[in-house]
């Protein structure tokens, strides 16, 4: 098992045919799975409107946006 630590959350993965990785970084919450699913694709960004997720501000990274946020910065008017 592979353990890593970064940004107070603790994550861990065993090695298999799907990489997978197991996140427990916000508290009693199913937002984890998007930070997994991030952590595995080795996304650029996370689009979110989520209090909890934007409240990571950045995360392993990858830097968390609102919807307007990330328009106004990558798509400016």
């Amino acid at each position: 098992m592979i353990w890593k630590f970064s940004s107070n959350c603790v994550s861990s993965s065993k090695s298999s045919r799907l990489y997978r990785s197991k996140i427990d970084c916000v508290d009693g919450s199913t937002d984890n799975r998007i930070l997994e699913t991030a952590s595995t694709a080795q996304a650029e960004a996370i689009i979110s409107g989520d209090a909890h997720l934007l409240d990571l501000v950045e995360w392993n990274g990858i830097p968390v946006y609102n919807p307007d946020n990330f328009l106004k910065k990558f798509f400016p008017a």
